[in-house]
């Protein structure tokens, strides 16, 4: 796995995607997952039961005036709130606005900020600290911030809290995050499929959390979708009933399997915000598997 933070960019039609990689960690895929009906065998454990790094990228969509990130991540940021201490083996990267910036896309020029769900990590630097203030203000101050409101309800909060392993819950972090982007008018929440500019669509793609979404770019006969974490692994596409501890099965398997059937038949290029690089699926003897694009 290349553990660069390089900007990565493909072509989707008119429209230029970046991934941004703002953060590599580690985690043992195995132990994320529901052991499926019938258990796994030693060949299907082998590729997912050791320690593997694990990228944190956000993306940048530049389709006709729309300039739209989707999830504005910060590894070490994340990490730091949580109180977990950094380890050699971390890789942080320069903030998600600066790698943009030295990209040339100016933070004052972003339109649209997306949320594919509430989990933390996915909304760390929705709104940065000013040091000299101590309040808080937005990373892209000129952009709408778009989420699904069935993630950001009070009860949407409680749930995901609730679903999340111990280790890993945050109380009142929508709040620390997200708070002042609400007091200034800046979200809009929306309910189910929503068009965010033209080519650009909000997929409501439920079960990791109750609002998670897909952003689907479309332009000139190509497609490209930057699934949040539909999906975190490759092996879950092989194998969609592989669900992680904290998901709602029905809906995650019905978001997956919809997924993969539209992504086959249309060809479409993939995003994941912990699978490196882009990708899309091939459907094979043994079924379909996510193969790096050239």
């Amino acid at each position: 796995m290349d553990t660069s933070h390089a900007i990565r960019t493909v072509q989707v039609g008119a429209a230029r995607v970046a991934i941004v990689t703002i953060g590599i960690g580690r985690w043992i895929m195995a132990e994320q997952l529901r052991t499926p009906l019938g258990g796994w065998t030693v060949d299907d454990l082998a590729p997912i039961d050791q320690i593997s790094p694990v990228p944190f990228q956000s993306t940048h969509v530049a389709l006709g005036a729309a300039s739209v990130v989707v999830d504005p991540m910060d590894y070490a940021v994340w990490r730091d709130a949580h109180g977990w201490m950094a380890q050699s083996w971390h890789m942080s990267a320069p903030r998600l606005d600066r790698q943009l910036a030295d990209f040339g896309i100016a933070s004052t020029d972003v339109t649209h900020v997306v949320l594919t769900h509430a989990h933390d990590d996915h909304f760390s630097v929705a709104s940065v600290e000013d040091k000299d203030s101590g309040s808080r203000r937005p990373l892209f101050p000129s952009a709408r911030y778009i989420a699904q409101r069935a993630d950001w309800t009070p009860e949407g909060q409680e749930y995901i809290q609730a679903s999340l392993l111990e280790a890993e819950r945050l109380p009142g972090v929508a709040e620390r995050w997200m708070g002042e982007l609400f007091r200034r008018g800046m979200v809009d929440l929306v309910d189910g499929d929503h068009d965010i500019a033209p080519g650009i669509r909000f997929i409501h793609t439920p079960g990791e959390t109750p609002g998670h979404a897909v952003v689907r770019v479309q332009s000139n006969g190509q497609t490209l979708y930057v699934l949040g974490d539909l999906f975190h692994h490759p092996i879950e596409i092989e194998h969609p009933d592989w669900l992680p501890v904290w998901v709602e099965p029905e809906t995650t398997l019905a978001s997956r399997r919809s997924l993969i059937d539209t992504a086959l038949a249309e060809d479409a290029l993939l995003v994941a915000a912990h699978i490196p690089g882009v990708g899309r699926l091939h459907k094979g003897m043994h079924g379909v598997h996510w193969e790096p694009a050239s």
